[in-house]
């Protein structure tokens, strides 16, 4: 009779069973051999942090868990990684010990109550030191950096919200605990001082900046609005600063830079906007675009800065087609690299820079070689799914 399909999968159940048993008894300790567990300890990441990366990623196809990816740049290969929540946004603490991350979860992940944290990591170990409860209002944005910054000491961190209204959570990092919140009407993205431990910045949509001081309790204690310092309706500026002390450099929508002072009490311009395109580069509509798209490399006073041909309206956040570099002394171009499709660059603070990008069609982390002709040196694949920034130790 022939057999039926459950009769003839019992031969191949039997020998796995048999297999099974026998892996089994081989696990076994023997007969007065003594058993010894497994040690289980903590991996740090590695010794050399010069070339650590930091890779937020909101992973669109499933938002509700997000993750920063920690990246060896010298090896190119994961590190490490914290989870982070929904929308979460990481800054790091001045002495680059501690990460922390601003997040939100929900009771049932995609719905339910809503909590949110501010995490704070030990930045070697990864371990989770401590989680402080902030209001349920912290701004879910893509993970671009200035929504999550530190005062210059390091002693209170600063949390963007919207509901969409605008306001700053300020939080006491050594006490653990949340103090206050600022109301900033009409602005966006944080421009802490330097020289000024409770002071920081805001870009206002009118194209101005709010300055806010802020006493011990996290109140407010003067807020000020600049002069006007750039035009909203016509050439709007880019919120992806980079600092450089007391002073942000800025980058417009149509190309030009320009660096804004916020060690006063109110900011100002401290020095006049400048072109980074040419006439020939300007009649081929070269523009900058994508997310975290320029980086400075303060040892050289290099500005890297990522470019396409024929912008126009709603192309400011195409990726690069060339990196361009500038000596921010002299402001000339001094050098056209490929751009890898970038949409987010990052460069180290080491003397001789370290430049990364992330290929905003892929997802892919890449390592850009400078000496001699520039290259690709190396190559992470699909290591995120929304390439927004490369933060650096």
């Amino acid at each position: 009779m022939p057999r039926t399909r459950s009769q003839g999968g019992r031969p191949a159940l039997a020998r796995l069973a048999r297999l099974l048993l026998a892996a089994s008894i081989s696990c076994a300790a023997l007969p007065g051999q003594a058993f010894e567990p497994e040690q289980v300890d903590t991996a740090r990441l590695p010794a050399d942090a010069s070339q650590r990366l930091f890779l937020p990623d909101a992973v669109l196809s499933h938002i509700a868990d997000g993750r920063l990816l920690i990246v060896d740049g010298a090896t190119m290969k994961l590190a490490g990684m914290l989870g982070a929540g929904m929308s979460g946004l990481y800054t790091l603490s001045p002495d680059r010990s501690e990460i922390y991350l601003a997040t939100t979860y929900h009771a049932r992940v995609d719905h339910g109550e809503r909590n949110d944290v501010l995490g704070i990591y030990d930045a070697t170990t990864l371990a989770r030191k401590a989680e402080i409860v902030i209001p349920p209002k912290h701004a879910q944005s893509l993970a671009v950096r200035n929504l999550l910054r530190t005062s210059a000491s390091g002693r209170y961190a600063l949390v963007y919200n919207a509901t969409p209204a605008t306001s700053v959570t300020i939080v006491d990092l050594a006490e653990r605990r949340v103090l206050g919140e600022i109301a900033t009407p009409g602005c966006w993205s944080l421009y802490p001082a330097q020289s000024v431990e409770r002071r920081f910045a805001t870009l206002c949509g009118d194209g101005r900046m709010l300055t806010v001081d802020f006493d011990e309790a996290g109140k407010p204690v003067r807020q000020a609005r600049s002069d006007k310092l750039f035009d909203p309706d016509v050439d709007p500026l880019y919120t992806a600063a980079e600092q450089l002390g007391d002073s942000y450099l800025f980058v417009s929508f149509l190309g030009k830079a320009q660096r804004i002072d916020v060690a006063g009490e109110t900011a100002r311009a401290s020095e006049a906007p400048w072109n980074l395109l040419d006439a020939s580069a300007a009649k081929q509509g070269w523009r900058p675009g994508g997310y975290q798209f320029y980086a400075v490399h303060a040892p050289t006073n290099r500005l890297y800065i990522g470019m396409h041909p024929k912008g126009a309206e709603g192309t400011h956040k195409n990726p690069a087609q060339e990196i361009w570099v500038y000596d921010l002394a002299t402001r000339k171009r001094v050098q056209r690299l490929p751009g890898f499709n970038a949409t987010a660059l990052g460069v180290t603070r080491t003397a001789v820079p370290g430049l990364y990008a992330l290929d905003g069609l892929t997802g892919d982390l890449v390592r850009i070689g400078l000496d001699g002709k520039p290259r690709e040196t190396g190559r992470l694949k699909a290591v995120v799914e929304a390439p927004t920034v490369v933060g650096v130790n």
